[in-house]
């Protein structure tokens, strides 16, 4: 499940390869590209983009359109394509539903159905507006359809996730007199709000306690094994913590115990504004829980991208240089941190400052690149037939090991999407064409590998991406037992001690 991350700026006149990429799903949409129109309306220049795909492999996107002359406020729009990239006609009006009373701000799917999380525009209220898998209202959910908190402030919802018990879990900002104060609140999955969480279903904090007009934005929520919530943002505050300072975007995060407390073993009170974190103000976009509970975080910053905190909140010195790393160099701004089958590593979506070139990386906790993935650990995201687009903010992996990217395009007033094979699939050549040898082939126990080259490593995908096995070696010549394989196409990838790919040859298993 993808924990959804949106920003507040905007990649502006991108320019794509218009070649057909060699990692690019060409089965998906047209030549692997879905670029329909969906508004008859400019999307709202904030570019809030909600992302999700339900069990069943149906597509979903969000954000919010400008009005129209007749209407008052921005209108959210939630889309629902097919796996194959085309819009699902059995989902509200060709595919688009257009919500009413309700502005939406990120959503997740549990069960095919889909939950909003944003402001109901009737009382001012955080709360989740829930549809059906066909865009209708899911009436047997909340209140027909909608769940407000108890909290009768008023309150936007900007990020949501299920909790590991399925409970809807919802992060925003209270819009208080004179200060902007985040909040989290918890749903169990009918609507009803989670009493036992926080006070009477939710959790309101002070971060700048001594100041009265700073403002904040939510941008991601994670939740950890243990159903304890991190949420991370930005807050513009005075530097100096004094009414009187000078404002500026600085970084924070909140961690709360799975009763909707704040864990008191994090930053001492269970919150804390990275103030010293970057010179020139910023905020913090996207979060990764690793296996032993210390987080990556990415944020914008000139030098550094990526940093590692422990798990009382402190930055992990022992992470790149003093806790902070840039990856692929200074310039690429992070959009999402997400999970691969392919191993323990973690998939980074983002984009060159200097040209606004898309790319996804593969990294390990320690943020060291893994050049054996994709082109030598980058793998360049473009939508071939497309000049520009406005916004790529959105990944997450497929249930069969392909990659899909998400953004926001204004030319079509719509969403516009790319999936993408792991492997260049330029490089992947028939054995009859190599100087590396695989026999036999097909086989239906065990195949053999040859090579000039001393062989380090071989990893076998299947046809959809997945990985199957991986060995070391330390030898021209190799044996691998495929006996326990299901019969189909499968790839093997050798590569050397230097972690440099020999070939990728396709075989198969009969």
């Amino acid at each position: 499940m993808k924990k959804n991350t949106f920003v507040l700026f905007l990649i502006c006149n991108i320019n794509f390869v218009l070649a057909q990429s060699s990692f690019i799903d060409s089965t998906f949409g047209v030549n692997g590209v879905s670029d329909a129109s969906v508004s008859s309306e400019i999307f709202d220049e904030n570019e809030i983009h909600g992302f999700d795909v339900t069990d069943s492999g149906k597509i979903l996107n969000l954000s919010n359109r400008l009005p129209k002359s007749t209407e008052t406020s921005l209108v959210t729009i939630v889309t629902q394509h097919n796996s194959n990239g085309t819009l699902d006609d059995n989902f509200g009006v060709n595919g688009i539903v257009e919500l009413t009373n309700f502005l939406g701000y990120d959503l997740v799917s549990y069960n095919n159905n889909v939950y909003v999380s944003g402001i109901s525009l009737t009382d001012g209220r955080l709360g989740i507006l829930a549809l059906s898998n066909t865009g209708v209202i899911l009436t047997t959910f909340g209140n027909n359809g909608l769940a407000t908190t108890n909290d009768t402030s008023v309150a936007i919802g900007t990020a949501i996730s299920l909790d590991n018990s399925n409970r809807l879990v919802v992060a925003g900002y209270a819009i208080l007199s004179g200060e902007y104060q985040p909040i989290i609140a918890r749903f169990i999955n009918d609507g009803t709000v989670d009493t036992v969480f926080g006070t009477n279903g939710s959790l309101r904090i002070d971060l700048v306690d001594n100041i009265d007009d700073e403002e904040l934005f939510v941008n991601s929520i994670s939740i950890f094994s243990d159903d304890k919530i991190l949420v991370a943002g930005e807050v513009d505050a005075p530097e100096d913590m004094t009414p009187t300072g000078t404002y500026q975007s600085n970084e924070f995060l909140i961690k709360t115990n799975s009763d909707g407390t704040l864990d008191t073993n994090f930053s001492n009170d269970g919150y804390e504004v990275y103030y010293a974190l970057t010179a020139s103000g910023g905020g913090f976009n996207a979060t990764y829980i690793l296996p032993n509970n210390k987080t990556l975080v990415s944020y914008s910053d000139s030098n550094n991208n990526l940093i590692r905190l422990n798990v009382d909140g402190t930055i992990d010195t022992s992470f790149g240089t003093g806790g902070m790393l840039s990856i692929v160099g200074n310039g690429f701004e992070i959009e999402e941190l997400f999970k691969t089958s392919l191993d323990s590593d973690i998939l980074v979506l983002g984009y060159q400052r200097s040209d606004g070139s898309v790319s996804i990386l593969k990294v390990d906790e320690d943020g060291n690149l893994d050049t054996t993935f994709a082109n030598a650990g980058v793998l360049p995201i473009d939508f071939p037939g497309v000049s520009s687009t406005d916004l790529v903010s959105n990944a997450l992996e497929l249930a069969d090991g392909k990659l899909i990217v998400s953004g926001i395009r204004e030319a079509s007033d719509g969403f516009i999407m790319g999936r993408y094979f792991k492997e260049n699939q330029l490089s992947i050549t028939d054995n009859s064409l190599l100087s590396v040898r695989l026999f036999p082939n097909p086989s239906d126990n065990f195949i053999t590998i040859e090579s000039k080259l001393n062989i380090d490593r071989a990893s076998i995908y299947d046809i959809n991406g997945r990985l199957i096995l991986k060995k070391e070696f330390n030898s021209n010549k190799i044996h691998i037992d495929i006996a326990s394989f299901n019969n189909g196409i499968y790839f093997i990838k050798t590569t050397n001690e230097n972690s440099n790919i020999i070939e990728t040859i396709k075989f198969i298993k009969i």
